[in-house]
């Protein structure tokens, strides 16, 4: 695959689709841990939907170092240095254990504090905590992952990902009945089963995806000198990745400042929330590929030099994500009474959920918008961005917004779906408007 010559709606797609077919199987796999969880008790699907703030806290460093790594590969395997794009990897891969080792620690810690402060208590609170601590002591798997598949995935790789997220969505459906309510020798784990059954999957990915690495043009040359740290190349990682691994800490603290303020109208609330979130995250799939393309060419085409594939890049992807989003957007407007019914029974958190699916429906373009747009910046060299965008549009601007919207004014559950789609429509267009200016300027 040639990054710096082939037809760039070509290796978009080439990239794209099967990053997104990976993400598609992965995101089942949540549903497949929602459907699971539901089955067993109220208590444990609402105990689900509180895991989604530690463990992407947790992840955050991961993800960002993951990021980092696959805009600083990019650039220099644009600008044909080899050797510089290995040692990257290499210190990546390293500085990824280290990391491991003080996520850990801090999840432990913290967990139990954040927990309590979104109202859990008692059996609610310790079912949470047992589900988490499975997670947490397992999160370095997610994070090795994360960074093996950036230096896949800057060389153009997305099969491998895709390969080993579709095996493991099939193992998980086995595994997590098996280890939920448990069959022969294999003890009944209740809600525990399903953080079992994730980390021993995590671990096969790992092993597939370091096997993918070491045969390819990088894995060829990761000498063991390599590893040893490199305080430069360090720095340039974590100043890369660190504002990316804010930007995913930040939407961690934005599930908690939502779940705050939506845990005063109790578990089933919670639960609404949860349930709907997976369920839009379903109908982003198809457009999540892109922002693997995105990322990767305009890292790659920038360490080049070559800044109108960059802009090429940029349309294409944007033109792609309005298509992909279309589909997605009618059916949350159009039928969420069916698509919740598919992961709950319970009256009550069908009837919470379809207001804000529709208001999901609307805002899935943005949403689109502003993860593409950070992705081209990353590639820029540019991570502050999306970082600044972050804090308003995750934290400082929904605190506003939901207690205005739903304390001041009293709109209560709708106040919050209000200050939801304000936040991540101002987002997009923030977004859109200083990607033009920059790209305008560089040209």
């Amino acid at each position: 695959m040639d990054l710096g010559n082939e037809h760039v709606p070509k290796l978009v797609r080439q990239i794209a689709i099967p990053a997104s077919v990976g993400m598609f199987f992965n995101t089942m796999y949540n549903v497949v841990d929602t459907f699971w969880a539901g089955q067993l008790s109220p208590e444990a699907l609402a105990a689900l939907s509180l895991s989604l703030i530690p463990f992407i806290g947790l992840l955050a460093i991961g993800i960002g170092l993951g990021q980092g790594t696959n805009a600083l590969i990019s650039n220099s395997l644009g600008a044909e240095d080899n050797d510089q794009a290995s040692r990257l990897m290499a210190q990546a891969l390293a500085l990824a254990f280290a990391v491991s080792a003080v996520i850990i620690v801090i999840g432990l810690v913290v967990t139990p504090f954040l927990y309590r402060g979104m109202g859990a208590s008692g059996e609610y609170l310790e079912l949470s905590l047992d589900y988490m601590n499975w997670l947490i002591y397992g999160s370095g798997t997610f994070i090795f992952a994360f960074v093996i598949n950036s230096g896949l995935n800057a060389q153009g790789d997305t099969k491998s990902y895709r390969n080993a997220l579709i095996c493991g969505f099939f193992a998980n459906v086995i595994l997590d009945p098996l280890f939920l309510f448990g069959w022969g020798p294999f003890p009944a784990f209740g809600l525990e089963g399903i953080a079992i059954s994730t980390i021993l999957i995590e671990f096969g990915v790992v092993t597939y995806l370091s096997i993918k690495l070491l045969s390819s043009k990088l894995g060829g040359k990761l000498f063991i000198k390599k590893f040893l740290p490199h305080v430069k190349i360090i720095v340039d990682l974590v100043r890369q990745g660190f504002p990316a691994s804010l930007n995913i800490l930040f939407i961690s603290l934005n599930f908690y400042v939502i779940l705050h303020f939506i845990s005063d109208f109790g578990k089933t609330s919670v639960a609404a929330y949860g349930v709907s979130t997976r369920i839009v995250q379903v109908m982003l799939l198809p457009s999540i590929g892109l922002n693997t393309a995105a990322l990767s060419l305009t890292g790659f085409n920038f360490g080049a030099d070559n800044l109108e594939r960059v802009n090429q890049t940029w349309r294409t992807c944007f033109h792609y994500s309005l298509l992909l989003t279309a589909f997605g957007g009618v059916l949350l407007f159009c039928f969420p009474d069916f698509l919740l019914k598919l992961f709950t029974d319970s009256e009550e958190i069908i009837e919470v959920g379809p207001t804000l699916l529709r208001v999901e429906a609307v805002l899935l373009t943005a949403y689109t918008t502003i993860f593409l747009g950070t992705s081209v910046l990353q590639g820029l060299k540019k991570p502050m961005f999306g970082m600044i965008l972050s804090i308003y549009r995750l934290i400082v601007a929904p605190v506003i917004f939901f207690w205005v919207f739903s304390e001041i004014l009293g709109y209560g559950l709708n106040g919050i779906w209000a200050g939801i789609f304000l936040t991540t429509a101002s987002g997009a267009l923030i977004t859109w408007f200083y990607l033009n200016r920059t790209l305008k300027e560089l040209s």
